[in-house]
């Protein structure tokens, strides 16, 4: 949604989130929002999908909209379910992973606190 009001962003979820592709081996991605000290992206996991180990250079939330995920930190799972909401530290090491008994879809919305701001 697009709003006439400086320094306001309005997201409509689930309506920006993407549709699964089952065919590839990574879930699908959307960056649904950059903005002053934020990136929002979403990835929705069909059943046997993974995100790869990785790490990010900010802090983040990673909050589950539907489904289920696995959220794994070195011997740590974290099994995320709708309304499940984490944060990481940055550079903190992690893989997902669509539940191996996973038969749905599940979408995880990712908000990477960048602290970046605009300069006018």
């Amino acid at each position: 949604m697009n709003t006439d009001i400086p320094g306001l962003s309005v997201v409509e979820l689930p309506g920006s989130v993407t549709t699964p592709d089952p065919e590839r081996a990574l879930p699908a991605t959307r960056r649904i929002l950059k903005a002053d000290g934020v990136d929002l992206i979403s990835f929705t996991f069909s059943p046997g999908q993974v995100l790869g180990e990785h790490h990010a250079a900010h802090p983040l939330t990673i909050q589950c909209l539907d489904g289920e995920v696995d959220l794994i930190l070195a011997d740590t799972t974290v099994r995320m379910r709708q309304g499940t909401l984490v944060h990481l530290e940055e550079a903190v090491t992690h893989h997902v992973q669509a539940t191996p008994d996973a038969t749905e879809p599940a979408t995880i919305l990712v908000t990477l606190l960048t602290g970046h701001r605009k300069v006018d």
